[in-house]
């Protein structure tokens, strides 16, 4: 196969860029060495952009082999501030903070790719946005419902199909990239506990607040989400859950967003 042949591959292109969602967590590329570009032969073609290590720090076990790899790369940006900590640890210092690539388009620019899609939705409604198998998806849900009914607004909830038994409220199983993002333009309100999720509510100007799930094993993915609100000025966007916790109580769900200040900061990115 010619696109796993390394000496091919060597030959044929100027530049490798490694990016963006998670490409550097452990948990996830196990001992696949190619996000790392080990078979890259000439260092100066080696970028990461947005690179994601999504941890607050690496195991022990997989740090002289990253040290070794990341090292060798010509540019290198990762996604958070713990990024940017992790690569010092390691002994790099050359690093620097990338945003993550869905905030380089614009909201315009995103609804020019999907206007010619129109899913039917309802006229007001409070979109959820849910990663499969979190732990905290049950609070948010009935945080979304109180909070859809307070507002007068249906809820729509974007999962996958595992969620239809769980749950009565309908859901969408059936929404593609350019559906999601119709979802989100359209949204009064956004509800997530997906990086993705807060960078779309984000980019749309939509009030939302983001929700991770706290607890103390090594694979703890919160890190994105908290650089990415912190880096903004909008970390009281934040909910933190546990599961001592029997119901989501927000004191701040009056407050409103800078947006104006959110995209300056963005825009200085």
């Amino acid at each position: 196969d010619e696109c796993r042949d390394w000496n091919t591959l060597n030959r044929r292109y100027d530049k490798f860029i490694v990016g963006s969602d998670q490409v550097w967590n452990p948990f996830i590329i196990r001992n696949n060495m190619d996000f790392l570009l080990k078979n890259v032969t000439d260092n100066n073609k080696k970028i990461a952009y947005a690179a994601s290590f999504a941890l607050r720090d690496l195991p022990l076990e997989y740090k002289e082999v990253f040290s070794r790899y990341i090292g060798d790369f010509a540019h290198i940006g990762v996604r958070e501030d713990a990024g940017l900590k992790i690569l010092s640890n390691l002994g790099i210092e050359r690093g620097v903070h990338n945003i993550d690539p869905t905030l380089l388009l614009t909201a315009h620019d995103w609804s020019q790719l999907c206007q010619d899609v129109t899913p039917s939705t309802p006229e007001n409604y409070l979109l959820c946005y849910l990663m499969p198998g979190n732990k905290s998806n049950h609070l948010i849900i009935d945080y979304a419902k109180r909070l859809a009914h307070k507002h007068n607004l249906q809820l729509v909830i974007i999962g996958e199909r595992e969620y239809k038994a769980l749950f009565s409220t309908d859901y969408v199983v059936t929404a593609g990239p350019v559906e999601f993002v119709h979802y989100f333009a359209h949204a009064s309100m956004v509800l997530t506990n997906s990086f993705h999720g807060t960078c779309f509510a984000i980019n749309y100007q939509k009030p939302f607040w983001s929700f991770v799930w706290c607890n103390t094993v090594a694979d703890n993915r919160n890190s994105r989400i908290e650089s990415l609100l912190a880096m903004l000025g909008v970390a009281s966007r934040l909910i933190s859950v546990d599961a001592s916790m029997q119901h989501i109580v927000n004191e701040k769900e009056n407050e409103a967003i800078d947006f104006a200040n959110v995209h300056m900061l963005l825009d200085a990115k």
